[in-house]
């Protein structure tokens, strides 16, 4: 599934940002991916979109462990067009 496409030197200008959110991805490292509660490889992808937000993309809603975040989190929405709560995605809600 394509979620976002971007060419040319617009993309060229993103790749350095994309490359520091990959290596502060805090879930790098050997048994830190598991199979409940989550970071899974959904929760990778939707960090790196996070960090770029003039790119407007995020994963779909059934995308498994798209709003995992390490710590509890309280702020707008991925799309920015509500509020979000979240106990580590486990537990949460959005308003938009």
């Amino acid at each position: 599934m394509v979620v976002f496409d971007l060419k040319g030197t617009t993309a060229q200008a993103l790749i350095p940002r994309i490359e520091a959110a990959i290596k502060e991805y805090r879930c790098a490292n050997a048994g830190d991916y598991r199979m409940w509660p989550v970071p899974n490889s959904n929760t990778f992808v939707a960090k790196v979109l996070r960090s770029l937000p003039e790119m407007r993309a995020g994963l779909p809603s059934h995308a498994v462990g798209r709003d995992f975040r390490p710590m509890p989190y309280v702020g707008l929405t991925d799309s920015g067009t509500g509020i979000e709560f979240s106990l580590w995605g486990l537990l949460g809600i959005k308003i938009g």
